[in-house]
């Protein structure tokens, strides 16, 4: 899990959503924004239509979470907001592409 100072609030998510640079993959959409911390923030957000189950959901958050967390010191400042996108089987391989393309948001 992501301590609290790396997590993005609901406000700030949509600001974001309004107020972005987009970046897109096979399995992910990211919005992400420059931010005056000294620190990156991130948010996750996995649609019903991924599955109706709030257990597999949280399973994937949490997938994500964490390989973000191996990788959280070496991200530029910025606020990210990754968006899984529908009909994707997330996955290791999965996991690893996002850390790829969120260190190319520049």
């Amino acid at each position: 899990m992501l301590s609290k100072k790396y997590r993005l609030s609901s406000t700030d998510i949509e600001h974001i959503k309004e107020h972005s640079s987009r970046a897109h993959s096979p399995f992910f959409t990211i919005l992400y924004k420059k931010n005056n911390k000294e620190f990156p923030r991130i948010a996750v957000i996995i649609s019903k239509k991924i599955s109706k189950k709030a257990v597999r959901r949280n399973a994937i958050r949490r997938l994500l979470k964490a390989k973000l967390k191996e990788k959280i010191d070496s991200l530029p400042n910025q606020d990210y907001v990754v968006i899984v996108k529908t009909g994707t089987e997330i996955h290791e391989k999965a996991a690893e592409e996002l850390i790829n393309l969120i260190t190319t948001c520049r």
